[in-house]
């Protein structure tokens, strides 16, 4: 399996931003990874464990450390797209970074191939993220299949919230991951890995 490296990215507004990348198989599906505010390295074993063939760009977010950076980091996260010319991407956010890849997609309907949103934060009905619409409001343009991934023991995103975030989102798939936390893709990385498997399967992206 092809390891990760990095490389930078120099976006028009003269930020110069470092992506990880796993380059798969040349013709293999491509993923956009937006980590949270915990930063990316403990992201890293996850996408490690994704299957081979997947062409990855994970961008290390650095100054993303509160919800009020979500505009700025979603506007990076454009410009990345435009750079890197990606067609039509899988897209997925973790933690924080899942309000970032849902406003993503909600901006670019028909955008993305397949949505990821793991432990997802920042998504409650009367969060304003970016727009001042309320994410209740926004999800609704969100038209991608849509895979949710929560560790069951899970406090901060709670079931309650995500069965929440499930009803607005008719187009999702739950994946609950057993005897984990809000920290699932650090202690369970590789359920978190066979969740985006069972959501690439289901939208017919090459596993």
């Amino acid at each position: 399996m092809n390891d990760l490296t990095r490389k930078t990215v120099d976006l028009s507004d003269g930020t110069k931003l470092e992506v990880v990348t796993r380059p798969g198989d040349r013709a293999g599906p491509v993923l956009l990874y937006i980590h949270g505010l915990g930063g990316l390295d403990e992201d890293l074993a996850m996408l490690r464990q994704l299957p081979g063939d997947v062409i990855v760009h994970a961008p290390d977010l650095k100054g993303f450390r509160c919800m009020d950076d979500v505009p700025r980091v979603q506007r990076q996260c454009s410009e990345l797209i435009t750079a890197l010319e990606l067609a039509r991407p899988m897209l997925a956010g973790h933690g924080a970074g899942a309000a970032v890849a849902a406003e993503l997609e909600a901006a670019s309907p028909h955008g993305f191939a397949h949505l990821f949103l793991v432990a997802p934060q920042g998504m409650d009905a009367d969060q304003r993220p970016v727009s001042g619409e309320g994410m209740g409001h926004r999800l609704a343009y969100i038209d991608a299949r849509t895979t949710l991934i929560r560790g069951k023991q899970d406090a901060t995103v709670t079931a309650a919230a995500i069965l929440d975030l499930a009803r607005l989102l008719p187009r999702s798939a739950l994946v609950t991951v057993p005897e984990a936390g809000n920290d699932v893709i650090v202690t369970r990385p590789d359920a978190v890995a066979r969740g985006f498997r069972h959501g690439m399967r289901v939208s017919g992206v090459p596993d």
